[in-house]
């Protein structure tokens, strides 16, 4: 016969309890996969159509982030009297001075032209702007566009310098990396821009096409699927690109789905495993 003590009786307890409410918490889980791609089944135009309102609505937020925060900084140098003054005088040591001294220049490319659209100054990476579209912001124009350039995607904001009686003295250049090359990222970089945010989010990898002097691509290869198109508007209202956001496929949606609960289930196996 075991002679089991009143500690082991205890702990034999609190085991068959712990085990008990594991199984049941499998159960659990089993039932709800079941559930989840049933509805996915039987409903799936109403979660498509629901999911597909929401990946659209946070991919056109994330290219209007990235947007208002070159807009933002390039607003803010725009304000700097020092750098302004510096630009009016054709006085690149001091423009580089008051250049410097701004928080954040780091995140962003700038380049300074004065009047005959000479180079003034640049920091970081050039983006060579087309003549035509440095005039409109020697004309006073300020607007963004995006350009591609080599690996690199750049979202670009032309503003016209001001001195303080509201003449223009030159055009300024501000831009910031929103993409890289998906073939060369895997290479040779890390995951990062406007692309890779958002399929890290989704999971669905979307495509853009922008309207630009510069840019000369041959158009969107979208014979992989179906793509929803939404535009997007530059800091003018203006139309000048579009995004093509891949349909949701009932399929690897499930799968989806199904594998997240899977996870949860094999942990639980395995506790139930380490247990015995």
């Amino acid at each position: 016969m075991f002679d089991f003590s009143q500690n082991d009786i205890r702990k034999f307890k609190v085991l068959g309890l712990l085990s008990l409410l594991l199984v049941f918490l499998l159960l659990s889980v089993y039932g709800v996969r079941y559930f989840f791609s049933k509805t996915i089944i039987d409903d799936w135009a109403g979660i498509s159509g629901e999911k597909k309102t929401e990946i659209h609505a946070e991919c056109l937020n994330q290219f209007y982030s990235y947007q208002n925060l070159v807009s933002q900084f390039s607003y803010q140098l725009q304000k700097n009297k020092k750098l302004t003054s510096a630009v009016a005088q054709q006085n690149s040591r001091k423009a580089f001075d008051a250049l410097f001294e701004t928080e954040g220049l780091g995140n962003f490319n700038v380049e300074i032209y004065n009047t005959r659209l000479e180079m003034l100054l640049f920091n970081g990476r050039q983006v060579y702007p087309e003549i035509s579209e440095m005039k409109r912001a020697l004309n006073g124009e300020r607007f963004s566009i995006v350009k591609v350039s080599g690996i690199y995607t750049y979202l670009i904001i032309f503003d016209p310098v001001k001195n303080e009686s509201g003449g223009i003295e030159g055009v300024m250049v501000t831009s910031a990396i929103i993409d890289i090359n998906p073939d060369v990222q895997t290479r040779f970089f890390g995951k990062s821009g406007l692309r890779s945010d958002i399929f890290n989010k989704f999971h669905i990898e979307v495509l853009f096409s922008f309207d630009s002097l510069s840019n000369f691509t041959s158009g969107i290869d979208t014979s992989a699927g179906e793509f929803s198109i939404a535009s997007l508007k530059n800091i003018n209202g203006r139309v000048f690109g579009k995004i093509y956001i891949p349909n949701l496929d009932q399929s690897s949606y499930l799968l989806n789905v199904i594998g997240k609960f899977n996870g949860v289930i094999g942990f639980i196996v395995f506790i139930l495993n380490a247990r015995t």
